[in-house]
Order: structure tokens, then C-alpha cells, then sequence
């Protein structure tokens, strides 16, 4: 992505973080250092996707 529309460091609200749409923007903004809020409604599958983005060193945080 271009330093124009970069999101290095912003943070980004992702809702329904668990599906299908929600996981890919999760893992595209991870490559992109962005820090993520994740919303979701399944508490496993929003934890395993933490520890999933923490792997990648990324700040995130969960909220189901």
C-alpha cells in the first residue's frame, strides 16, 4: 500500500471480526501494522484471532 493511504500505526474497529470478511480485513491490516479493535460475538474464535494478530507483534484488542 502507499505511504498516501498507509495505516501504520492508526487504529482500525473491526466488527463481525470473527467471519469470513472480518478475518481477511484482520489479517491485511495486520501486514499493514495497523493497532485493531476486533468486535465479534464468538469469544473462542475472537481469542484465537489475538493471539493470531499478536504473533504478527501488532497491538490489538478484543471486545465480544
Amino acid at each position: 500500500m502507499s505511504t498516501l493511504f498507509s495505516v501504520k500505526g492508526k487504529v482500525a474497529v473491526i466488527t463481525g471480526g470473527c467471519g469470513l470478511s472480518g478475518s481477511c480485513m484482520v489479517h491485511h491490516l495486520t501486514s499493514e501494522a495497523a493497532r485493531l479493535s476486533i468486535l465479534a460475538r464468538d469469544k473462542y474464535r475472537g481469542e484465537e484471532r489475538v493471539s493470531e494478530v499478536k504473533a504478527n507483534k501488532v497491538a490489538v484488542i478484543y471486545l465480544y
